[in-house]
């Protein structure tokens, strides 16, 4: 099975920005933010079904890192992440 990025996706319908997104793709949740990194220069607000990545550790933590380290804050809720721009940034 094969797969595109989703700024690749945005780009071929001439979407430039989004202002919400959820994902939920079970374990691959790191490479989904890695193949939308134009799009989270623009700051649209995530929900992340985040329960278990692949080795069934929790993944919660290392989603938030990795997104507070893009200028995001998070909040970590049940598996769930909640990442957003601070306006006052």
């Amino acid at each position: 099975m094969t797969a595109d990025k989703i700024d690749n996706i945005l780009d071929s319908i001439g979407i430039s920005k989004i202002d919400f997104v959820r994902i939920q793709v079970n374990g691959a949740e790191i490479e989904v933010l890695k193949g939308m990194s134009k799009t989270l220069e623009n700051y649209p607000k995530l929900l992340i079904a985040a329960i278990y990545d692949r080795e069934s550790l929790k993944s919660s933590c290392k989603i938030a890192s990795l997104l507070n380290s893009l200028g995001y804050k998070t909040e970590v809720m049940q598996g769930n992440v909640f990442a957003y721009k601070n306006n006052d940034d």
